[in-house]
């Protein structure tokens, strides 16, 4: 499928907003709407993203959304408890792959430069390098698991394998970490000197921004 163009892509404020109308919106829709905020961040992420949901690969993943639809099932009953944990499970989905879009499509650099602009320097670029690593961590994990069962493990001694397969995603995750460091510094970035501007919001932020505020209405009013 072809992409839109650069200039109607959203940035920084675009994918922010998304994550931020994921954690919202749900709250303000019921029965069947409450579905609509992961149908929403899905076809966006879908149709302006370049990246796939990686949260969609993860056995953790389906792992807590399952844990999450099983004891509120168990909590209120079978019938209208597998209702309202199909319900808190859409929440929660939508909410991943909005963070997931935000972590694959926003550069640390630009929420470092957003974060500064209001008076934050230097926690702007942490929860850009964060957000950066989400991704590489969460696939580093994975393809470490996956080598050491080819190995064999975790074997007769699981504790000495599992330590071993955390110092290897830890050890990865702190290179990772010092490569997006680096390339902050090669274009003369420093999270104690602020920075002149903050990122310019584009056409595609505005047009992803009023489109989810235009939804909001429509679902508001169905």
């Amino acid at each position: 499928m072809r992409r839109p163009s650069a200039i109607w892509r959203p940035s920084l404020y675009g994918w922010l907003g998304l994550l931020a109308w994921a954690i919202t919106a749900p709250g303000l829709f019921g029965d069947a709407r409450a579905y609509a905020p992961l149908i929403t961040v899905a076809l966006v992420s879908w149709l302006l993203g370049e990246g796939g949901w990686r949260s969609l690969g993860s056995w953790r993943t389906w792992l807590f959304l399952g844990g999450l639809i099983g004891v509120t099932a168990l909590a209120e009953g079978i019938r209208p408890g597998l209702g309202a944990g199909l319900r808190m499970a859409a929440r929660a989905l939508a909410i991943l792959l909005a963070a997931d879009a935000l972590a694959l499509h926003v550069p640390a650099l630009d929420l470092a430069a957003l974060l500064e602009a209001v008076g934050l320097p230097g926690l702007g670029f942490a929860l850009g390098v964060a957000f950066n690593l989400l991704p590489a961590l969460r696939q580093t994990a994975l393809d470490s698991w996956q080598a050491l069962r080819l190995r064999g493990g975790p074997g007769k001694q699981p504790l000495q394998s599992l330590r071993r397969w955390a110092v290897t995603v830890l050890a990865r995750a702190l290179a990772r970490g010092q490569e997006i460091v680096d390339a902050a510094e090669s274009r003369a970035f420093t999270p104690s000197r602020r920075q002149v501007q903050p990122p310019r919001v584009r056409r595609g932020d505005l047009l992803l921004l009023l489109g989810l505020a235009a939804w909001t209405v429509v679902l508001l009013i169905m």
